[in-house]
């Protein structure tokens, strides 16, 4: 692979203007967040669960 094939590639990925890098870096937070969110709720202790492991 070129290193011009390389830079290419990063544009396309990240954007090429300065505006556009940024653009897609927050849609790619938004994205993140969303998704560890979904993650802690999944981990949440709710009271159920603490009464049924304290009443073992």
């Amino acid at each position: 692979m070129s290193v011009e094939l390389l830079y290419e590639k990063a544009r396309q990925q990240l954007g090429a203007t300065h505006e556009e890098r940024l653009r897609k870096a927050r849609a790619r937070t938004v994205v993140l967040n969303k998704r560890l969110a979904n993650q802690f709720k999944a981990q949440a202790v709710t009271t159920e669960m603490l009464a049924k492991t304290c009443s073992l």
